[in-house]
């Protein structure tokens, strides 16, 4: 369930890769990153944009990892996280890679 929630993180404006990957390095997971209170993530330094961006996300769609979840096993869309470890290594070493990416049928 993990990877959906770095999906719903994704989703959120002015969080880009780089600020995803920073959440879960400081949080732990993307989970906890996702349900952290509001003044622990005001410390993490992020820019004013990117964590109104995040709040406002948050409450429109609070089950947003459930729902992709769901969506993504019903459409039979598979997923793949930056923390999986069948994510694509050459992927990672470029400057700033997708923390998720979506395909279909099997992942080679």
């Amino acid at each position: 369930m993990e990877k959906y929630y770095v999906a719903a993180l994704s989703a959120v404006n002015f969080l880009g890769s780089q600020r995803v990957r920073r959440l879960i390095e400081i949080f732990g997971n993307a989970k906890t990153a996702w349900e952290v209170e509001a003044e622990k993530i005001y410390q993490v330094g992020l820019p004013k944009n990117a964590l109104e961006s995040f709040f406002e996300f948050r409450q429109k769609n609070p089950h947003a990892p459930e729902q992709l979840f769901e969506f993504c096993t019903a459409k039979k869309i598979g997923l793949c996280s930056i923390v999986d470890e069948e994510y694509p290594p050459l992927l990672k070493e470029i400057d700033a890679p997708p923390p998720i990416f979506y395909y279909l049928g099997k992942l080679e």
